[in-house]
């Protein structure tokens, strides 16, 4: 269910997506259409076919093809996933952090890698890649309660992270650069900026301004 959200969301948020993975999520649906249409033969005609092909025809439907086409799903939902426009798609809760990023006059980090292009592509799911559907398990299951109270309209405004912001997200791009490591104060905070006793944001933030109505969004 999980990777047809993915691919809903995908498709709703008019993203350009190369002719592979077009394929592949055509593939995807072509697998669970025939998946489906091969159950229902045999639902009504098994007692016509033999045992030897009951049984193969059984094994292509029940697993097989569900399997191929979940895996083939997974494999566009994700690739769509890390696409800024399918964070936007979920527009009530996040089209104000990516508007933010986006615009020309914001200072927020996120907007400032955007405009420069510091991050090339996929600039969400970069800095994000510890968090939601791309973490951990514990992060995963976070991720499916964040689409539940989406779709059922329980999350509330603004939106706020599960945790605080790893540091980490940060030094895998910033720790190595001539910047970072010329910086006496940075030498003098690594030590605690990687113990995560405190906040690269807390002298570079924020990540995001954003400017919500509430009542609008807390329908």
């Amino acid at each position: 269910m999980f990777t047809l959200i993915l691919i809903q969301q995908a498709g709703d948020a008019h993203v350009n997506v190369d002719p592979v993975l077009v394929l592949l999520q055509q593939l995807s649906v072509g697998a669970a259409a025939a998946g489906v249409l091969l159950v229902l033969f045999l639902i009504f005609f098994r007692r016509r076919l033999t045992e030897g092909l009951l049984k193969v025809l059984a094994f292509l439907g029940l697993l097989v093809l569900p399997m191929m086409s979940l895996g083939l799903g997974n494999v566009v939902g994700l690739a769509q996933a890390k696409k800024v426009e399918f964070c936007g798609s979920c527009h009530l809760t996040m089209a104000g952090f990516v508007n933010d990023m986006r615009a020309a006059e914001s200072e927020s980090l996120a907007a400032k890698h955007f405009r420069n292009r510091w991050i090339p592509d996929a600039q969400c799911y970069t800095c994000h890649a510890s968090y939601g559907m791309f973490g951990d398990v514990q992060a995963k299951m976070a991720g499916l309660n964040d689409v539940y109270k989406y779709y059922t309209r329980t999350y509330k405004i603004p939106v706020r992270m599960h945790a605080p912001y790893p540091n980490e997200e940060c030094l895998k791009c910033h720790e190595n650069t001539p910047k970072f490591v010329n910086s006496e104060s940075h030498a003098e905070l690594l030590p605690a900026i990687r113990a995560g006793e405190f906040s690269c944001v807390d002298c570079h933030g924020p990540a995001h301004v954003v400017e919500w109505n509430e009542s609008r969004h807390a329908r």
